[in-house]
């Protein structure tokens, strides 16, 4: 309890405008949470006034037997499950409705202001509330014994089309486990063209199911599970993220075919390529399902293929390569020709050689052009000693006749090329061309 003004020390201080404050928020608190409680007490008794009535109307609605009283047997039997499931949830709201209204009378709050409901008091409809809930209960079994027999007819309606239905889902799952793009070798394009159609199947399927549950629900049958809208609805989506990456990996790899042969850049494109079959795996290895699947392993095929390809294009840029050596290629990969030094000579021509599938030959022809280098740098060399060196001339003692008399550095350098072309020969087919 604050005095104002208060003395704190040599301080004072007004204290009233805190006060005013204080009283006003509190106020406008009390006041805000009253309304609340108002209104929480208002909306559920009208809510339970307007769905009485309702029930309580459609219950009236008399049900003919044949086909032409199916709409209204189908309404009442709405009315009835409305009932049946509000039935635990309205008995439990009477009791905390009247003590929300005992504790707003406690402070203070006039209840006979408040609205009324079905033109009563609020305190008067909520004690009547319960007798007449009892009454709707009473008089949905009295509706539901009327129609029975007529609900039982159309129970046995219902079970046939069900076992109709369960067979044309079996069959809607094998033809998406047969026709669904798992193994298409198609492109992307054309895969999410089939799989629209199945996205669009699917939907019909669902609403199909949810339909029935819910007929299943209305006349109290056991509710049907279809595991295999589920499941399709999962594979559906991951076979999607499948093609996605075919797309992914298809677009990058074209995306190389304009490089020129002189721009080509192996180290980068591996590394992509890597990054690639990196998180393929790591994708299939969270969704294990996936690595069945054709289209997988074609992507899985296509990113490996690639990773052959860009080493023999790098060891292909060799300079010991010569034109014997491409036409050596082009024998290998059956084509007419492989023109490296074409200056339109990009990795679309280089990639149309299917490279993948002649690894072992190309690499060997690398090799050759590799080995041959060094043959025929040697050779120069040798070449060119020889072309420097000088011999001598002296007279023979007994005729006039010059004989040669090499030096010792010739005869040493004669030994070591002699040696040099011995090992030489011995390389084989490395050596043929130079014969």
């Amino acid at each position: 309890n604050f005095h104002s003004p208060k003395d704190v020390g040599w301080l004072r201080i007004n204290t009233q405008p805190v006060k005013t404050q204080l009283m006003t928020w509190t106020t406008r608190w009390i006041d805000m949470h009253v309304a609340c409680l108002r209104q929480t007490v208002i909306e559920k008794l009208s809510t339970l006034d307007d769905f009485m009535k309702q029930v309580s109307k459609g219950l009236d609605l008399e049900v003919v037997d044949g086909k032409e009283g199916k709409g209204a047997l189908m309404t009442v039997m709405e009315d009835i499950r409305d009932v049946r499931k509000a039935m635990d949830v309205t008995l439990e709201i009477f009791t905390p409705l009247q003590d929300v209204l005992n504790c707003l009378k406690a402070h203070g709050s006039d209840i006979t202001l408040f609205p009324k409901i079905a033109e009563q008091a609020v305190q008067d409809y909520l004690d009547e509330a319960p007798l007449l809930w009892d009454a709707v209960v009473k008089k949905t079994f009295r509706k539901k014994e009327e129609i029975l027999p007529m609900q039982m007819r159309e129970v046995d309606a219902i079970k046939a089309d069900l076992e109709e239905f369960f067979l044309e889902m079996r069959a809607f799952r094998n033809e998406f486990r047969s026709q669904a793009p798992f193994t298409f070798t198609g492109t992307p394009n054309q895969a999410y063209v089939m799989m629209d159609k199945h996205a669009v199947d699917l939907l019909v399927m669902e609403n199909r199911a949810k339909t029935n549950n819910g007929l299943e629900e209305l006349f109290e049958l056991q509710i049907t599970k279809y595991p295999e809208l589920p499941d399709t609805r999962t594979e559906l989506k991951l076979l999607k993220y499948v093609w996605d990456i075919k797309s992914l990996v298809l677009g990058s790899f074209e995306s190389w075919n304009s490089q020129l042969w002189n721009d080509i850049k192996t180290d980068d494109l591996e590394r992509i390529t890597s990054t690639l079959l990196k998180n393929l795996r790591k994708f299939a290895n969270e969704t294990g399902v996936v690595k069945g699947w054709v289209v997988y392993r074609s992507i899985e095929d296509e990113i490996k293929n690639m990773a052959i390809v860009l080493p023999l294009v790098a060891e292909l840029h060799s300079p010991a390569m010569r034109d014997r050596h491409w036409k050596g290629l082009a024998k290998v990969c059956n084509v007419k020709q492989v023109d490296a030094s074409d200056s339109k000579f990009c990795f679309e021509d280089i990639m149309s050689l299917k490279l993948h599938e002649h690894a072992d030959d190309v690499a060997e022809i690398v090799e050759t052009a590799a080995k041959e280098l060094k043959i025929e740098k040697k050779l120069r060399e040798i070449e060119k000693q020889w072309s420097t060196m000088t011999l001598d001339y002296v007279t023979h003692n007994e005729s006039e006749m010059f004989l040669i008399r090499p030096s010792e550095f010739v005869i040493e350098g004669l030994e070591g090329n002699q040696l040099e072309l011995q090992t030489m020969i011995g390389m084989g087919k490395f050596v043929d061309f130079f014969r």
